[in-house]
């Protein structure tokens, strides 16, 4: 069976390649998170394998048991650290997933998009997402880094334009 898969939560509502061919010629679409984390990964795979009509093959489900023992192994260092994380909507939402499953608060999740979506959304698909997160959409990094001193980071989670920010707080900044 053909399907069409979609990645991007906030694409939920909008016109897309997916929808037009769902539209005009009748294939069904699926819309995925990006399947990064343990959650989103698992509906990832879980999707191929029922369209496939199979089970997902034994190497990827020992890959998935490789990436939880190191998720496991890296929550002593990650567990109660606070992260800034921006960017793009649809990639903050995936980086704050595996973010949350290790452990890590985010204390602001912030994105210059528009969509009106970004909150709904990352709750949705986090719903562990601690209820003092700032979610901030059409966030400019001025704004971020006027926020940030006061949200006590750990680390920043983004595009190089946290470098600077980084240095003055002397944190981390993973791109």
């Amino acid at each position: 069976m053909q399907q069409v898969i979609e990645f991007g939560r906030t694409l939920e509502g909008t016109q897309t390649g997916g929808t037009v061919l769902e539209g005009k010629y009748g294939v069904p679409r699926r819309l995925l998170g990006l399947p990064m984390g343990i959650r989103e990964s698992d509906e990832f795979f879980n999707g191929l394998a029922e369209i496939a009509g199979g089970e997902i093959p034994w190497k990827y489900q020992k890959e998935r048991g490789r990436l939880v023992d190191s998720l496991i192994d890296g929550h002593k260092y990650a567990f109660e650290k606070r992260a800034i994380v921006y960017g793009e909507e649809d990639l903050v939402i995936g980086l704050t997933a595996l973010l949350v499953e290790i452990g890590v608060t985010p204390a602001l999740c912030a994105s210059g998009g528009r969509s009106k979506k970004l909150a709904q959304c990352l709750r949705a698909a986090v719903p562990d997402l601690p209820e003092e997160t700032l979610v901030k959409e059409g966030f400019d990094f001025a704004e971020i880094t006027e926020a940030a001193p006061a949200l006590k980071p750990d680390f920043l989670i983004g595009n190089s334009k946290g470098y600077k920010l980084g240095r003055q707080l002397q944190i981390p900044l993973n791109r």
